[in-house]
């Protein structure tokens, strides 16, 4: 949720969109195909699962990180100046 919160300036000014961000990552990071690999038990199966699973906040993060700039999150910079000001 607190990623949600701090990116959400993308998703209000319509440089991403959440809808496209949540397919993206069910499709590359939710949908293991495991066909095609030989596995001698079921935990080197329980390993690739595990190592292959990357959170939503990870994976937005890593998706902004790589196609903007943040911007300064102001509303938490107003909140933290006025407290500091008391």
């Amino acid at each position: 949720m607190d990623t949600l919160i701090y990116n959400s300036h993308f998703f209000e000014t319509r440089k991403l969109s959440f809808e496209d961000c949540l397919l993206e990552y069910h499709s590359k990071y939710l949908n293991i195909n495991l066909k095609n690999h030989r596995f001698k038990n079921q935990q080197q199966v329980d390993d690739i699962i595990s190592e292959s699973y990357a959170s939503f906040a990870h994976y937005l993060d890593n998706k902004i990180d790589d196609k903007y700039r943040r911007p300064k999150p102001t509303e938490l910079l107003e909140k933290m100046i006025s407290v500091v000001t008391k």
